[in-house]
């Protein structure tokens, strides 16, 4: 079955990959996070099943014959974290309807009842008080009651220990930690030209720390977004780590692959909408500001790239951290795509 993942939030799109990506017979063909890109998808790769964020059908207007009359064969499962949205969601035309608070079993059950009722042409989907709409001869609550009975697995194999959404939740405080440390460390930058008695060491200390912080978040900040990167944010990953690494070792060097791989993260970026792409080159300005502050021993110069650089990290760090469900999609841009 060709699945086509819809959802604002780049954590939810990843979650929902990881999990659809281990089971057999499934194929995640593309993801959308807005209207536009959605119906633009539909109308391109034709998927058998979408599965859509509720806020795209909050929006108002006929948001499902829109998709349908794009792909007629189309099933939509809708996953919304607000439950009293089922109703809503079923009478205007969703095959299902799965909670965000609901465990992965419900969802991949009600996609194997799909793809078991797409297969069989002769079999109408019955209406259910959980799945369906009114109407139908066969019970989709049945058919995932079976599958859930027949398809049980251990916990380990359905559930990764620690979720997709959870790492990049702390990948996200991760950076905005580093960005406190930045900030520290141009106060005491700024500080010691007036009080020399503040050691360079203090400094040091501060950005050995923040680079260690700054690890970790570019590891979540590449894996939000590796499927659709490609070789130019693998490339810009590896540069940018081997650049913090190196840093410790041989300034110099670290400076130019960290300047490189930010850069080319930061284009990658910018092709996919995965991060606020101003986050990421208000980031890359600071870095390039602050190594020019270094290598000049302007003081000044090097604390403004780091408060540069902060402030893109918290600005990226923000978008990670925050869960921000619900997200209003206007219905008129279905009809401009």
């Amino acid at each position: 079955m060709r699945i086509l993942l819809a959802d604002p939030q780049p954590t939810v799109r990843f979650a929902l990959r990881a999990l659809l990506e281990r089971q057999p017979g499934v194929e995640v063909v593309g993801e959308a996070s807005s209207a536009g890109t959605l119906l633009r998808q539909i109308r391109t790769r034709c998927p058998d099943l979408v599965l859509l964020d509720g806020s795209f059908c909050d929006a108002g207007g006929d948001v499902l014959s829109t998709l349908r009359a794009a792909c007629p064969a189309l099933a939509v499962v809708v996953l919304s974290g607000r439950p009293e949205a089922r109703g809503a969601a079923l009478s205007a035309g969703a095959d299902a309807f799965i909670s965000k608070t609901d465990p992965p079993e419900e969802l991949l059950a009600a996609i194997r009842s799909v793809k078991r009722v797409k297969a069989d042409k002769s079999v109408e989907p019955e209406p259910s008080t959980r799945y369906q709409a009114m109407g139908g001869k066969a019970t989709m609550n049945r058919a995932i009651t079976d599958d859930r009975a027949h398809n049980q697995t251990s916990r380990e194999r359905e559930v990764p220990q620690m979720s997709a959404n959870q790492v990049f939740r702390l990948s996200g405080l991760a950076a905005i930690f580093s960005a406190a440390l930045s900030l520290l460390a141009a106060m005491a930058s700024i500080v010691g030209i007036v009080v020399p008695v503040i050691p360079d060491l203090v400094v040091f200390t501060l950005l050995v720390v923040n680079n260690a912080f700054i690890l970790f978040a570019l590891i979540g900040f590449y894996g939000i977004q590796h499927k659709e990167s490609g070789g130019l944010g693998l490339a810009g990953f590896i540069l940018a780590m081997c650049g913090v690494l190196l840093d410790l070792v041989f300034a110099p060097l670290g400076w130019l692959l960290f300047l490189a791989g930010l850069s080319l993260f930061a284009v990658a970026n910018q092709r996919t909408g995965a991060l606020p792409s101003w986050g990421m080159w208000l980031w890359l300005l600071g870095a390039l500001v602050a190594i020019l502050g270094g290598v000049l021993s302007v003081s000044m110069i090097f604390a403004l790239g780091l408060m540069t650089a902060a402030a893109g990290r918290a600005w990226l760090g923000s978008a990670l951290w925050s869960e921000k469900t619900g997200t209003t999609v206007p219905a008129s841009r279905f009809e401009h795509a």
